[in-house]
């Protein structure tokens, strides 16, 4: 069962991104949102995602604190143009449009 995560990205911070490292499960349900300038107080959601740690581990997404493969993870969400993506920096990043929980 996935572990439920809540985050929210901020305006305000430069290069619009968010890390979580030190995350023990494999699988989080990680509800997103996103802070504007105009409403800091009251985050806009973005949408549901049921990650995978594992295999975003595997295919270089998400860093992995162990030699194995296993976690503990270190997950990264950026955002650029509007668009949100899992990654470990601009250039060795995924949508996260196809992980959306409808």
């Amino acid at each position: 069962m996935a572990q439920k995560r809540t985050w929210n990205l901020n305006e305000n911070r430069p290069g619009g991104d968010f890390f979580k490292g030190g995350i023990e499960e494999g699988l989080i349900d990680l509800h997103l949102g996103f802070r504007t300038l105009a409403k800091p107080n009251a985050p806009e959601p973005v949408g549901r995602f049921r990650l995978d740690l594992r295999d975003l581990a595997r295919r270089g997404f998400v860093k992995s604190e162990a030699a194995d493969g296993s976690g503990p993870y270190g997950v990264q969400i950026l955002r650029v143009d509007g668009r949100y993506y899992v990654g470990l920096n601009q250039g060795s990043k995924t949508p996260l449009e196809p992980f959306r929980v409808r």
